[in-house]
């Protein structure tokens, strides 16, 4: 089997669904800013970050479920990304999605795509009232991507060393280390690791 693992935000779409989520929820720029300067500082885990994020969205009385599919419904996706999919399949590639956002939008798009396995970093729990009332997440978003390459490795039976992975984020580095097939876009902050860098999606059609 031929694995190829995609990102989601800024990869297959074109909008950062946390960003977008946190400034329907009453997170403002600044807060959102300062929690994730205090993440890449290792001041806080992913799950404090989670919980503040929580506390924030509770506090502005917007966390209905209905209200927050409405807002990650409101993406784009990137020029190819559909057609992208279709054509690993025909070249024998076995795609998968792996992402560090939200599991109710890491599945929808899936399903689109018609991408049959896919893992999301953080789930969301909902109470009997339809209200967002716990995000579960791993406390390490990078490792959470490279421990699910692994077991997705040996559940689906292929070789780390021979997947490709596509990605343009920080927690991709682990992965792009692992498999030492990391496709990343022009201007990322991994093309000095990247095997291949791209302008669109489309240019993988040159590279498999």
């Amino acid at each position: 089997m031929k694995a190829i693992i995609f990102d989601l935000n800024k990869t297959l779409i074109h909008e950062n669904s946390w960003y977008e989520l946190n400034m329907n929820l009453g997170v403002t720029e600044e807060q959102d800013a300062h929690l994730m300067e205090l993440g890449a500082k290792g001041e806080i885990t992913d799950q404090q970050g989670q919980e503040i994020l929580l506390r924030i969205y509770k506090e502005n009385g917007q966390h209905s479920k209905k209200h927050i599919e409405s807002i990650l419904s409101q993406y784009t996706y990137m020029h190819y990304a559909k057609e992208i999919i279709s054509y690993v399949k025909i070249k024998g590639y076995t795609p998968i999605l792996i992402s560090g956002g939200i599991d109710i939008l890491v599945e929808k798009i899936a399903r689109e795509l018609g991408i049959l396995y896919w893992s999301a970093n953080n789930s969301f729990i909902f109470d009997d009232k339809g209200y967002l009332d716990e995000i579960i997440t791993e406390d390490n978003d990078k490792y959470a991507k490279y421990n699910q390459v692994l077991i997705l490795s040996k559940q689906l039976g292929f070789n780390v060393k021979d997947a490709i992975c596509v990605g343009d984020g920080d927690n991709e580095k682990e992965i792009f280390e692992l498999t030492e097939h990391g496709i990343t876009f022009k201007g990322s902050k991994l093309e000095n690791i990247a095997w291949k860098v791209i302008d669109t999606l489309e240019d993988i059609k040159k590279i498999i």
